[in-house]
């Protein structure tokens, strides 16, 4: 795994400041800002690609989360019942779950557009979809 070098994570040296800065530059300059040289920032931009691709349980997604909060504010003996203002508070998580879910079923409808629009031979980005998206993000 690599970078791709149109597209590196970092430059290394700051971009010219200047068209006449700009008419200055040259191949070396390009080659001395790719982050070649620094081992760290290499390992680490040759595991990013994998990190953004990595794929969580089916029960972990984001979607996931927002219909186990609907189902469980439809439960009445679900984690929201108890006595008091209970029923209240219930309908509010319950109308606000399945808002969460037509939204997050709106996003993935749109990245799945997006996906297929892609050119043939360019991997479909998933990262964002919230049927693939972990509820905790860590990187």
């Amino acid at each position: 795994m690599s970078f791709i070098p149109n597209k590196p994570p970092s430059l290394q040296q700051p971009l010219p400041g200047s068209l006449s800065a700009l008419q200055r530059y040259r191949e070396i300059d390009v080659i001395n800002a790719l982050p070649v040289n620094d081992p760290a920032v290499w390992i680490q931009s040759s595991q990013l690609p994998y990190l953004l691709s990595y794929r969580v349980a089916e029960d972990q997604t984001l979607s996931a989360y927002a219909r186990e909060l609907r189902d469980a504010a439809i439960n009445p003996r679900g984690r929201f019942s108890g006595p008091g203002d209970t029923g209240r508070r219930t309908e509010g998580v319950r109308r606000a779950a399945e808002k969460l879910l037509a939204n997050l079923d709106i996003a993935a409808r749109k990245f799945k557009e997006n996906s297929e629009a892609m050119s043939e031979g360019i991997a479909p980005y998933y990262v964002m979809d919230p049927g693939e998206l972990a509820v905790s993000v860590l990187i």
